[in-house]
């Protein structure tokens, strides 16, 4: 007897490139294509990314709706007729795909299932989580969180009665079999986007002590995005040219980091960065702020150093001074960040996310 496959439509914003985006992405490679038919349903329009190439490889069907900026009652309903045409078993949503795709998931009695990247208190304001309130307690959507941390808050934000799955995101280690075991810190780097949830002021500002005291030390910095020209003044303010590259958005991301000794991560919030465990996985040291999943993956002064408040500069500037006069310390945190970031791959989440579909099918 031969069974049907379960279709699965994903509903996602855009594939530009981001940590989100690029969860979705492995997530796709790691399904079984004997047990799901997989169909994309993208809001936007083409990014022309790096990431829609890795799914043209797949040979998976992608449904671009062209939606404008801002809301857009016409891109609910052209949803709702190509979802009707698809007829999914299960709806996975990721940020703006989640509220698009609820008036088909409602009325159908289909069952979306929401990755929540990031902090739910920074996702959606008043009406929204109104909206996801009551679908949460209808079941009509199960919130998944990409940490622990943020499954806590999920709870906390919609004073839900249950705790919110977690499932971790994960990392293609077949390209980071070559991690370097860092012995000492001379260069410094980050990869995200340009944008204020980033904190590059912070970055720039601790390089800025830094250098002053070690002249050899250089800063790398990986990402586009609306706070460029600010950061590139500020490099410029503190005579820094010389000591800071800008490499834009780049594909080689683990050749980038082959070259950085300490990822410094500052974020203001986060939910569980892809970028974090690829530089664990390379055997960078890790420099933090303590927010979101970051404290799932860095425990202080085990495997990285963390700091609570990601405004206090003197603090970052602390940390990162001890580790360039602590050789031994760097030593072995590097080994260990190549031994726990094995604890993030695809594999683990893509089979987390199969058994979290069939457990949804099974219990309707």
């Amino acid at each position: 007897m031969i069974m049907n496959k379960i279709k699965v439509a994903f509903c996602v914003s855009s594939f530009r490139i981001g940590g989100a985006e690029q969860v979705v992405v492995n997530l796709f490679k790691e399904l079984s294509k004997d047990l799901f038919d997989i169909k994309i349903f993208v809001l936007e329009g083409q990014a022309f990314s790096k990431l829609e190439d890795e799914i043209k490889i797949l040979n998976l069907d992608v449904v671009y709706l062209n939606k404008k900026e801002g809301l857009c009652l016409k891109t609910i309903w052209k949803l709702y007729q190509a979802l009707k045409k698809f007829r999914p078993n299960i709806i996975h949503a990721h940020l703006g795909g989640v509220l698009y795709s609820l008036l088909y998931a409602y009325l159908n009695k289909v069952t979306i299932i929401q990755t929540v990247h990031t902090d739910p208190f920074y996702e959606y304001k008043k009406l929204k989580r109104i909206i996801l309130k009551f679908m949460y307690r209808q079941k009509v959507i199960i919130p998944v969180g990409v940490s622990t941390e943020i499954s806590n808050k999920i709870k906390k934000l919609y004073n839900l009665s249950f705790l919110p799955y977690v499932i971790h995101n994960g990392i293609n280690f077949a390209l980071y079999k070559r991690p370097i075991h860092r012995t000492s810190i001379s260069t410094i780097g980050h990869i995200g986007r340009l944008e204020e949830v980033k904190n590059h002021w912070m970055i720039i500002s601790v390089f800025s002590m830094l250098v002053k005291k070690y002249p050899n030390l250089h800063l790398y910095l990986v990402g586009s995005g609306s706070k460029e020209e600010e950061i590139k003044q500020q490099i410029k303010d503190n005579c820094l040219e010389n000591k800071v590259t800008l490499l834009g958005q780049i594909d080689n991301v683990p050749i980038v980091l082959q070259a950085i000794d300490l990822f410094f991560m500052p974020s203001y919030y986060e939910g569980l960065p892809l970028a974090l465990i690829e530089a664990m996985a390379s055997g960078c040291v890790i420099v933090a702020s303590s927010v979101g999943g970051i404290k799932d993956i860095i425990k202080d002064d085990i495997n990285g150093y963390l700091v609570d408040n990601p405004y206090d500069c003197e603090k970052f500037f602390s940390q990162i001074n001890y580790l360039i006069n602590h050789n031994e310390r760097v030593l072995e945190i590097s080994k260990q960040n190549i031994i726990d970031a094995k604890k993030y791959s695809i594999e683990q989440m893509g089979m987390a996310y199969q058994s979290l579909y069939l457990d949804v099918l099974s219990s309707r």
